[in-house]
């Protein structure tokens, strides 16, 4: 039998020849036709060539990827945007890092056992006033002088909301970051 010399562009294909060259269905062969991706010279026949190349215009196009077709890929456009995501997250969280390792960022898991605990002692403090002052107001029958005395108490109790020192907290966060403790997980 003689061999001919058949070009590859003008060969013919039916749809579930293309589909299986091309990774796709046979369906999705038929679809692409339907849209004019693809072009029939006869029912179900396609040009090797000119169906090939149609489908890699398409998808360069990024047309492909819009019309919800996992087999198709739009051209490293959308890995390039991931990457670039990711680089950009990646970037936020050394900021994190930075800014709570400087004290000028706290987690908020770390405020509220702060707060709490300067709230806990006030709360003491302020409970602690009438026992405190109790034996000192017994003999007293000046109103100037037992106003002055519960105001002091009083005043030394709420104290301790405004004796709060940052760099004791800066300090202590920066002894976690090195022991290895993570910003991303608040």
């Amino acid at each position: 039998m003689p061999v001919q010399n058949v070009s590859l562009c003008t060969q013919e294909v039916g749809s579930g020849q293309l589909a299986e060259l091309l990774g796709l269905t046979d369906r999705r062969i038929r679809q692409l036709a339907a849209e004019e991706v693809l072009t029939t010279y006869r029912r179900g026949k396609y040009y090797l060539g000119d169906a090939v190349q149609a489908y890699i215009k398409y998808i360069r196009s990024g047309e492909g990827s819009l019309r919800g077709n996992p087999t198709v890929i739009a051209p490293d456009s959308s890995y390039n945007e991931e990457r670039t995501k990711l680089t950009s997250v990646q970037r936020q969280q050394a900021e994190l890092k930075l800014k709570v390792a400087q004290g000028e960022l706290h987690k908020s898991g770390d405020i509220k056992v702060l707060v709490g605990g300067m709230i806990a002692v006030t709360r003491a403090r302020l409970l602690d006033i009438p026992t405190k002052i109790g034996p000192k107001l017994c003999g007293k029958k000046d109103l100037d002088d037992i106003e002055s005395i519960i105001e002091a108490e009083i005043v030394l109790a709420l104290q301790s909301l405004a004796d709060y020192d940052s760099t004791v907290y800066a300090t202590r966060a920066t002894a976690e970051l090195k022991v290895g403790d993570d910003v991303a997980g608040d």
